[in-house]
């Protein structure tokens, strides 16, 4: 594997290293034991299947399971650019030293691909839409059973009231994406301010 990506920036080599998620042969045995707090680890899965790959999109086992450790986020950062240029099926999450326990601090994908990510904007606004939509069609489908009705067709209710709740549930997951990404957006510049 070493040899296919360092055919992609032969610099690289000097600033990367391909890193077993553990490894029972060596001391320290996990990866986050290896990591120091000033590096980033960028974790590579198939953007269609999310199953756990190689930088070549090579699907591997969980006990060869790796990750690749940068010494800066720009060199993590400028990697997965390319590699998602020429691997389009790839997708790269970029962690610091704290790993698993906090999001990514960047999911780099392929341009085609980034409208399907949580929280991308396109995802966001379909989720208004779809919330106003909702909101617009429920409180009538309330209004027609207990107008017409007395509350006696108990569907035209039940169905207005889960338009509500599902249209405040998307405007709660959009506020969610948001906070989610104002604190990425945070953590990225304090990780690059630490470079500097």
């Amino acid at each position: 594997m070493a040899a296919r990506l360092e055919s992609i920036r032969p610099h690289l080599s000097d600033v990367m290293q391909i890193v077993r998620l553990y490894d029972r042969t060596r001391e320290p045995k996990g990866w986050l034991q290896i990591i120091r707090p000033t590096e980033f680890a960028v974790f590579a899965t198939l953007a269609d299947s999310g199953a756990v790959c190689d930088a070549d999109g090579v699907p591997t086992s969980e006990e060869d399971a790796n990750c690749i450790i940068f010494e800066t986020l720009s060199d993590a950062e400028a990697f997965c650019r390319e590699r998602v240029t020429q691997l389009p099926s790839l997708r790269f999450d970029i962690l610091d030293a704290a790993g698993p326990l906090r999001p990514p601090l960047f999911t780099i994908v392929h341009p085609s691909r980034a409208a399907a990510l949580d929280g991308s904007p396109a995802k966001l606004r379909r989720n208004k839409y779809a919330a106003i939509a909702l909101l617009i069609v429920g409180p009538p489908l309330i209004w027609f059973d207990w107008a017409f009705y007395d509350g006696v067709q108990v569907v035209p209710t039940m169905l207005g009231i889960n338009a509500i709740l599902i249209a405040v549930r998307l405007l709660f997951m959009n506020v969610s994406y948001i906070s989610d990404e104002r604190t990425r957006r945070e953590r990225a510049v304090q990780a690059r301010s630490k470079a500097d």
